[in-house]
């Protein structure tokens, strides 16, 4: 009897074991190819049982690249992971003995939207299809990659090109989230954690193949806790600045990956007087540097594409200038492509500062299009602009003629960037960014403005109209010398339209009159011993510098009444 039991007792038991096997839920691993739809093949596995990783397939002209999450995704499928429902894995492909040779670069809100502004990589040879870039990046920052078309064309901007950007990016890690972007095109990077990073760039003729890595060096030039001695190069120049010290991506030397080598590519006109000069940042402190990079640093074969300028360069011809400056040896070597033009664009102001237009009815609206310069073809300005206090603007490009944005990722598509507070020369009290994450203009002081853009350097300075110049005697006795003192600022008579100044002068004193845009220190013109009336007692003016030659106070006084300004120099009456 207790047999007959115990064989009863069993086969219950298996019966129990078989209908709780046949419970368990059977869940199947569909693998498609990348194109999302052609099925390759299944896996199924039981619920809590990771599916079994397959074999790679195989395809004509293509090296198999791994199973993917999703068809654009690079993140990986986790063939360790148990099965809980239904999934779908994806096989991503690289083009077999693919050689890339493209101009691959980086364009973003900090560095820059256009083709002059671009920041190439450099290929990692032996390496394969694999690119280097390292850039500072700030907080709010967005940024791609994508590639410089031999005819100056970003493809991002057209229908299918290269668009690398958020959802290629493999390890965020915190440091970036996901931008902007345009209906289904790629997303843009927006930095999450300012710093200086390497971007690694793995490409494919196909898009959605391609992948980029950022691993973050530390932080940005001038941060919050540099180390050593930083040095920053720009270009400054008549054209391509107005002679300001104008600090942004578009006119900043990028260091390569080869240590103390800095390059830049800027397109400049013919006959553009220039230098590079120098900041350095040393414990959080930047401050001017004593580099400055001249005509004699040129190189002799670079020599010969430019004029010599008492130490300035001056270029021979227009176009695409590259140069290349070596710290160590102190070298400039500089190359041009004269075949280069920029792309005839129309500029605009748009933004929230017209009562009831909220970033509409701006564009492609002849009141707010900037007026090209005749005499300087890349100069663009808008005069008599009133914006209240909290509304915000940009300035928009587009191609020349356009009246309509058209479709983005379209051939009709006709926008070529904008440009918003990075490229706003010294906002000071009247100007700020929106905030952090938005580089919007935001105005901080109702008054009417005058508008300027230089689209060779992206530079956008705005002038308070309601607001007169100031003027400065500067010279080798002003500040730690040939600097902005407000000891020395003179006084501005509006009536007479006159500015005046009565200071002792010291013998070997050297000087000029500094006339800056009002309640700032941009220089916008400047008045020498050219510009002296008669020959002053106690001042030699043979030379282009004012210069004292006798100890004593005097007045100097600059009349603005005219086309140009006129100086005159007398010894100080008992009463001044």
């Amino acid at each position: 009897m207790k047999r007959k039991f115990l064989a009863v007792a069993i086969v219950l038991c298996m019966t129990l074991v078989l209908a709780m096997t046949a419970c368990t839920p059977t869940y199947t691993l569909t693998l498609y190819d990348q194109d999302g739809k052609t099925v390759l093949g299944t896996v199924e596995a039981k619920e809590g049982s990771a599916p079994v990783k397959p074999a790679d397939p195989k395809k004509d002209g293509f090296v198999f690249d791994g199973w993917y999450v999703t068809p654009t995704s690079t993140k990986p499928y986790d063939f360790t992971a148990p099965l809980t429902e239904d999934a779908a894995a994806y096989a991503h492909w690289k083009t077999e003995g693919y050689e890339d040779s493209r101009n691959w670069v980086i364009v973003g809100s900090g560095i820059g939207w256009t083709a002059e502004e671009a920041i190439s990589f450099q290929k990692v040879e032996g390496s394969g299809n694999v690119f280097e870039v390292t850039v500072d990046v700030n907080l709010g920052d967005e940024l791609k990659c994508t590639v410089l078309n031999p005819d100056g064309v970003l493809d991002y901007n057209n229908p299918d090109g290269a668009n690398v950007g958020f959802d290629l990016l493999t390890d965020p890690d915190g440091n970036f989230d996901e931008g902007s972007g345009l209906g289904d095109a790629p997303k843009n990077i927006i930095c999450a954690n300012a710093g200086n990073y390497t971007f690694t760039l793995t490409t494919d003729p196909v898009n959605s193949n391609n992948s980029l890595s950022a691993v973050r060096n530390g932080d940005v030039v001038g941060g919050n806790e540099p180390t050593g001695v930083v040095m920053t190069y720009y270009i400054k120049g008549d054209k391509i600045t107005n002679w300001k010290d104008f600090i942004n991506a578009g006119t900043t030397l990028k260091e390569t990956t080869t240590e103390g080598v800095y390059t830049i590519a800027v397109y400049m006109v013919e006959g553009d007087s220039f230098m590079f000069a120098s900041l350095q940042t040393e414990d959080g402190v930047t401050t001017a540097g004593t580099v400055y990079i001249k005509y004699v640093n040129l190189d002799e074969d670079s020599k010969a594409l430019f004029e010599d300028s008492g130490g300035n360069m001056i270029t021979k011809a227009a176009g695409m200038y590259s140069f290349t400056y070596n710290v160590e040896t102190a070298v400039l070597s500089a190359t041009v492509d004269t075949t280069y033009t920029p792309e005839p664009a129309d500029y605009y102001i748009d933004g929230t500062f017209v009562e009831g237009m909220s970033w509409e009815g701006y564009c492609f609206n002849e009141d707010y299009k900037l007026v090209q310069d005749a005499e300087n073809p890349h100069v663009y300005t808008l005069e008599h602009v009133h914006l209240p206090e909290g509304s915000e603007l940009i300035i928009q490009a587009f191609k020349e003629g356009a009246t309509e944005r058209g479709e983005w990722g379209t051939d009709t598509y006709t926008g070529l960037g904008n440009y918003q507070y990075a490229n706003l020369f010294n906002g000071g009290e009247n100007f700020s960014a929106v905030s952090a994450t938005n580089n919007n203009i935001k105005v901080l002081k109702t008054s009417d403005y005058k508008i300027t853009f230089n689209s060779h350097s992206k530079m956008i300075t705005i002038e308070d109209e309601n607001i007169p110049d100031d003027a400065y005697v500067y010279g080798t006795m002003t500040g730690a010398g040939w600097a902005v003192d407000p000891a020395w600022k003179m006084t501005y008579d509006a009536d007479a339209k006159t500015y005046t100044l009565t200071k002792e002068f010291t013998e070997g004193d050297r000087f000029g009159i500094r006339i800056c845009v009002g309640n700032t220190t941009d220089q916008r013109s400047w008045a020498n011993a050219s510009n002296v009336s008669g020959s002053p007692a106690g001042f030699d003016i043979s030379g282009s510098d004012i210069s004292c030659t006798v100890t004593g106070t005097y007045t100097v006084v600059v009349d603005m009444s005219g086309e140009t300004p006129v100086v005159t120099i007398a010894a100080a009456t008992a009463a001044e």
